[in-house]
C-alpha cells in the first residue's frame, strides 16, 4: 500500500496528471455530444409536445356552441377525458398525457358551461402543466 502512495506522489508531483485528467474526461463529454445530437435520448429534451397541441386543438375542434350536455358527454368518453358534472349544469374533466418538459408533465383539463336547456354556452379547453 505503501508503495502505491509513494508512486502517485511521484505521478502527481511530476507533472502526469495533465496526462491522466484529460483521459479521465473522455467518457462525459462522449456522452454530452450524445445527447446534444441525439435530442430523442435526452431526458431533459421535452418530447410529447406535438401530440398535446395535436389532443388540445381536436378537443377545441370537438366543441361547438350550442351541441347538447349528452352530446359533449359522448364525445369526452372516447378522447379518455375523465370528468365529473358539477352544478350549473358543467361538466369538469381532464385526460393526461404522455408529454414531458423536464421535470414537468402535462395534462388537458376541460370545462365546459351550459345555459339552462342544457345547450353549451361556454367551453375552456387548455394544457395545465403539472410539476412535482
Amino acid at each position: 500500500m505503501k508503495k502505491y502512495k509513494i508512486f502517485l506522489a511521484l505521478l502527481c508531483g511530476a507533472g502526469f496528471t495533465s496526462l491522466i485528467s484529460p483521459i479521465g474526461l473522455v467518457a462525459p463529454v462522449a456522452i454530452l455530444v450524445v445527447l446534444a445530437c441525439v435530442p430523442s435520448l435526452d431526458p431533459l429534451w421535452p418530447s410529447g409536445m406535438d401530440l398535446v397541441a395535436k389532443t388540445e386543438t381536436g378537443l377545441k375542434a370537438s366543441f361547438p356552441n350550442g351541441i347538447s350536455i349528452e352530446e359533449a358527454r359522448s364525445i369526452l368518453k372516447p378522447h379518455g377525458v375523465a370528468f365529473s358534472e358539477m352544478a350549473g349544469p358543467t361538466l369538469v374533466g381532464k385526460t393526461h398525457t404522455g408529454a414531458f418538459d423536464f421535470p414537468c408533465g402535462f395534462e388537458i383539463q376541460v370545462v365546459l358551461s351550459f345555459d339552462a336547456s342544457e345547450k353549451l354556452k361556454e367551453r375552456d379547453i387548455h394544457r395545465v402543466r403539472i410539476c412535482p
